[in-house]
């Protein structure tokens, strides 16, 4: 009996650590938009999205509505001081057990964050690598796109 309930709370204990955890980058514009929206429409709390493209060259132009910025890459940082500076401010904002969204202009920048993410062990972490014109594309209405930066009750 002892060898029984042994393997089942092994078998529990690795069922746990496989599930908690999902990292995943989605291929699928819609799908990944999906996903998105049964979050913001409420079916799931404690996420945020965000959006890793230039701030004020693409996201005040235009982004989804619930997404917030964090302009990854700007043209005079150096890569290890972004990643710290993101670090700082991921941990700062958001726990550990908060579902992410990434999505960036198609210049590969969500693989990169996603990987800080699991560094830092971070949850649950979406990301979209075909970029913010063609999630738009995809979109078909389903999010509300919102123009504006700080401010812009999105």
């Amino acid at each position: 009996m002892k060898k029984i309930s042994s393997f089942f709370l092994i078998i529990i204990f690795c069922l746990m650590l496989i599930g908690c955890k999902k990292n995943e980058i989605i291929e699928d514009d819609k799908e990944f938009i999906n996903l998105y929206y049964e979050y913001y429409a409420g079916y799931e709390s404690d996420f945020v999205g965000i959006d890793l493209r230039d701030y004020d060259n693409a996201y005040v132009l235009g982004h989804f509505k619930g997404f917030v910025s964090f302009e990854y890459f700007t043209k005079n940082d150096k890569s290890d001081e972004v990643k710290e500076k993101f670090t700082k401010w991921i941990e700062l904002n958001y726990n550990k057990k908060t579902t992410i969204f990434l999505i960036d202009d198609g210049s590969n920048i969500v693989p990169k964050v996603m990987e800080i993410l699991t560094e830092l062990k971070y949850k649950t972490v979406y990301g979209s690598i075909n970029g913010y014109s063609n999630l738009l594309k995809a979109n078909n209405n389903v999010i509300d796109i919102v123009i504006g930066g700080e401010g812009c009750d999105c």
